[in-house]
């Protein structure tokens, strides 16, 4: 009966002792509020740097056309289709995309209309780092999808 009894108190101060450290090394590893705030900040401060990086620009000129009836012939946009008085088009729309780091160089541009869409610009760049003086420049110029 009393070695029951040893071995009961033995596994309970075990408990209490492994417990009890365990909320220990809990209360040293949490971290400061401070420290919380100023670990987020500098990780948003890493990726914003990387956005500044990155410059997307464009445009897009449009056009607007009113008919006297429907289905006539048109001298600019091509004749219009029977039942139509009225057309909205896209004369030309040009989206640029530029990722600048300090030795590397990426530029994508689309030109976009009506009829098509096709790469205007398209090129890598890359900058030898130790003197900075000569430049690889790989430019690529074909249409992406055409649709006449």
């Amino acid at each position: 009966m009393k070695l029951k009894t040893n071995l009961l108190l033995t596994l309970v101060a075990f408990i209490a002792f492994t417990s009890y450290s365990f909320k220990l090394n809990a209360q040293e590893a949490q971290e400061a509020p401070l420290d919380t705030l100023t670990r987020a900040v500098s990780k948003l401060q890493e990726d914003f740097a990387l956005f500044k990086k990155v410059k997307i620009s464009g445009y897009i000129q449009s056009q607007f056309q009113i008919a006297d009836s429907s289905g006539v012939p048109s001298f600019a946009g091509g004749d219009f289709k029977s039942g139509v008085d009225k057309r909205f088009t896209v004369r030309r729309g040009r989206v640029k995309i530029v990722y600048d780091n300090r030795l590397t160089q990426f530029v994508f541009q689309l030109d976009a209309n009506e009829t098509e869409i096709r790469t205007k610009e398209a090129y890598v760049k890359f900058t030898e780092p130790w003197l900075q003086a000569v430049s690889l420049q790989i430019k690529c110029r074909k249409p992406l999808v055409s649709t006449s």
